[in-house]
């Protein structure tokens, strides 16, 4: 019955040409590396590009991962009673601000700071949270230290506290002295 059915079924749909049929040969995959490398290549292209940005818009970078610390100006009133903008002594080193408060009378409690890790920041970079810094008070800070603050002691007359940190603290915020007009 299969030879009829297989008869009908060729004198319907004649092959073109006479001869045995012949059915295609099994094909051998052959196994290549070169997919397996482009997607090795195309993920660590990704991953280095993700590191390439991070960099570049500064998350590894210190200081506090580019933050600026904008300091507000302050006037110290000396025995003479002339004002003292600190203006000019933010940034500065510890024993130049030493000399500049010492010359007007003005008593210095230092305060020396250790930076932390920034833990939140405001929309234009300065930290609103730290964790990890602390301030202590010292008799004296390393005359190379860099000031950062300078605020009036309002309960003791002709005295002020004189922040400081260390000229090579990594995680230390970038100063701004824009609110001086600089």
């Amino acid at each position: 019955m299969r030879t009829d059915v297989i008869k009908r079924l060729a004198a319907a749909n004649p092959v073109p040409h006479d001869g045995p049929l012949h059915l295609p040969e099994p094909v051998r995959m052959r196994v290549s590396a070169r997919p397996l490398v482009t997607v090795a290549v195309a993920a660590a292209a990704l991953a280095g590009g993700g590191v390439a940005i991070a960099a570049g818009v500064g998350a590894f970078a210190a200081p506090l991962h580019q933050a600026t610390l904008v300091v507000s100006p302050n006037a110290l009133t000396g025995p003479d009673g002339t004002a003292l903008s600190t203006c000019g002594l933010i940034g500065a080193r510890a024993d130049k601000v030493t000399a500049v408060l010492d010359s007007r009378g003005i008593t210095i409690q230092w305060r020396f700071m250790h930076w932390g890790t920034v833990t939140a920041a405001t929309g234009n970079g300065s930290p609103t949270a730290i964790t990890g810094g602390r301030s202590d008070a010292v008799n004296s800070v390393p005359a190379d230290s860099i000031v950062w603050d300078i605020v009036p002691d309002t309960t003791t007359p002709n005295s002020a506290f004189v922040f400081a940190e260390a000229p090579n603290d990594p995680t230390a915020p970038t100063l701004s002295t824009v609110n001086c007009g600089g």
